[in-house]
């Protein structure tokens, strides 16, 4: 059965967060993943950097970092192309890196909100969308 829950935009942290759950945040990340996600193609080479990153600095073993970076065409997150985002991408250059200002593009011109766990993504001055951070 199809959620009910309007279409939100998630970024990287979300999916890093569901996948290495470290307590509530992890959890609440985990329940915000459905079938009414969307998030720029970008989503899955941030998730494979995190993951990479993680394995380097020994938080979770390279089988397991494996298995997660497998699992990501299962989520369920439909993708979208950036390409289209480019000039929105680039008016926000100020205030944001390309990669997060991929997501609050999308998320304007979907007309929905942001799920972040990057709680300074709510701050940013000259974006036009909502932006849901989940806590700690």
């Amino acid at each position: 059965m199809r959620s009910t829950r309007a279409v939100q935009v998630v970024d990287a942290s979300v999916v890093i967060d569901a996948f290495v759950p470290v307590g509530r945040r992890g959890l609440d990340a985990a329940a915000r993943l459905s079938s009414d996600c969307v998030a720029p193609e970008l989503l899955d080479i941030e998730v494979v950097h995190a993951l990479r990153g993680m394995v380097r600095r020994d938080m979770i073993p390279e089988n397991e970092a494996r298995l997660l970076v497998n699992s990501l065409g299962a989520l369920g997150i439909a993708r979208r192309s950036h390409l289209p985002l480019i000039p929105r991408i680039w008016e926000l250059r100020d205030n944001l890196t390309a990669y997060d200002a991929a997501y609050v593009a999308l998320a304007e011109a979907l007309r929905c909100p942001l799920v972040t766990s990057d709680a300074r993504l709510a701050f940013v001055p000259g974006i036009r969308c909502e932006v849901e951070v989940i806590d700690a």
